[in-house]
């Protein structure tokens, strides 16, 4: 490659992801170039991933599925899968790792020793802990992908699970930028992002996340994130992350992934119409043409509008969020279990009750999960595990045979009913709204006037009649 070729795109990756701008190393760029130009010779196809080295039993290795949900200032939703291995930290002095999908490094990590977090961290963990267990992408091929690690912070070796965590953010070139702690598992967290990942972010922007674990209290399961302007506000970007622990090998290739973030990330600017260069657009066609979007950066400037103009006048509910908490905490679990998992359940009856469950259904079904139901009802709604559940069965290509709504409808009509009225207010008002987008969201051909199929009004009228929307 003549040099003013890979300086270009050297450029390219700077401007892409701008924290790594200053840190960008010959070897990285080398390898997103090499990885970018075998993606073009195949004509734009990412190559299929080989298996690494089989999973040992001292290094766990997780396959992560991350959605990324924007809704200002354009519309994208996609899914994108990487890996992560799980290793111990030393105590006072730095340990490299070998692993199934590469080398975990100190010089990779803001806090490379269990003596490192202390001194970062101490004052702010309220008990003493002597043992850190670090989740995190690995270098392979002198690359890294490294958007997040997480730090499990436990009082001994050998616990069975840790009590509090950290989330270390880093850049899609394998830069770690930012620290933000959970000084108790429960605990949210809730920092500015002191770093600028993409040129749609800022440094000001605030971070609110958690961590869910899985059954056994010591793996990750779920990791949320939402991005906003101002602290509380209405989320632009929400972030959630499928933890699920590899049976057999790890496939990770970090240049691969670098190439697929910089395909998404142009792409979505490529919508936004800047004064991208000629290699930008074309990488950011490719993106738009090559890889799966759940909801593609490429929509109109009204449709733009339209999405601002549903943010906007999203009003708030931080009384109400609360409320259901409140009242959700005073339920068996079961109960609270399913009303819970009831906006994608709900949302799932309307939707299919014709059969189908098309391209405009699914925008409409995800803006709904990823920003109405967290900002209207609260995270549980769409991240606990019964949700979260209701959400895959949802999202589902093929669902499986139709969940009945004669044994679970008329639960939820009891436990809507016993709601305080201010609360069975707000419940039934929204969900009587996201389930009518949600029928209108097709675009079928008109049926009395409305653009709801004779079906999914006979689902709306049985909901209504349950619910008493």
């Amino acid at each position: 490659m003549l040099p003013r070729n890979r300086n270009a795109l050297a450029e390219l990756l700077a401007r892409t992801f701008p924290s790594s701008a200053n840190q960008l190393d010959g070897e990285t760029i080398d390898a997103f170039i090499d990885a970018l130009m075998a993606a073009k010779a195949r004509r734009g196809e990412l190559r299929p991933r080989k298996p690494s080295s089989p999973v040992s039993s001292e290094h766990v290795v997780f396959r992560l599925r991350a959605t990324h949900a924007r809704r200002l200032p354009i519309v994208s939703v996609f899914t994108g899968t990487t890996e992560a291995v799980r290793v111990v930290l030393g105590v006072d002095a730095p340990i490299t790792w070998d692993t199934p999908i590469g080398l975990v490094i100190p010089e990779d990590h803001l806090l490379p020793t269990v003596a490192a977090l202390r001194a970062k961290f101490g004052d702010r963990i309220a008990r003493p802990f002597e043992h850190v267990e670090l989740i995190t992408p690995a270098r392979h091929a002198f690359t890294r992908f490294a958007p997040m690690a997480i730090y499990l912070g436990y009082a001994k070796a050998g616990d069975p699970q840790p009590f509090f965590y950290v989330f270390e953010a880093g850049t899609a070139t394998g830069q770690p930028k930012a620290l933000y702690l959970a000084p108790t598992l429960d605990a949210t967290v809730e920092e500015r992002s002191g770093y600028v990942p993409t040129p749609l972010a800022s440094a000001d922007h605030w971070y609110t996340g958690g961590l869910r674990f899985a059954a056994n209290g010591n793996d990750p399961e779920v990791l949320y994130m939402r991005a906003s302007k101002e602290r509380g506000g209405e989320p632009h970007l929400r972030l959630h992350v499928d933890y699920e622990i590899v049976e057999g090998h790890g496939t990770t290739i970090p240049a691969e992934d670098m190439v697929e973030a910089a395909m998404r990330m142009l792409a979505v600017q490529r919508g936004l119409s800047p004064a991208l260069n000629l290699a930008e657009t074309l990488i950011g066609e490719a993106g738009l043409g090559l890889l799966d979007w759940v909801d593609r950066p490429d929509a109109s400037h009204e449709d733009h509008e339209h999405a601002a103009a549903r943010v906007a006048h999203t009003r708030d509910a931080t009384s109400h969020v609360a409320a259901l908490h409140d009242y959700a905490a005073t339920l068996p679990e079961l109960e609270r279990a399913l009303l819970h998992a009831s906006p994608a359940a709900l949302l799932g009856l309307v939707a299919r009750a014709d059969g189908k469950f098309d391209r405009l259904e699914r925008i409409e079904v995800d803006w709904v999960m990823n920003f109405e139901v967290p900002a209207q009802l609260g995270e549980a709604f769409r991240f606990s595990h019964a949700a979260e559940r209701a959400y895959e069965d949802l999202m589902a290509a093929d669902p499986g045979p139709a969940r009945s709504d004669e044994t679970w409808l008329p639960v939820l009509g009891e436990l809507v009913e016993a709601m305080p009225a201010e609360l069975r207010r707000h419940y039934r008002e929204f969900i009587a709204a996201v389930c009518k987008q949600t029928a209108e969201s097709s675009g079928e051909r008109l049926w009395f006037g409305s653009k709801v199929s004779e079906r999914e009004q006979v689902m709306l009228d049985r909901i209504d009649a349950a619910l008493g929307l």
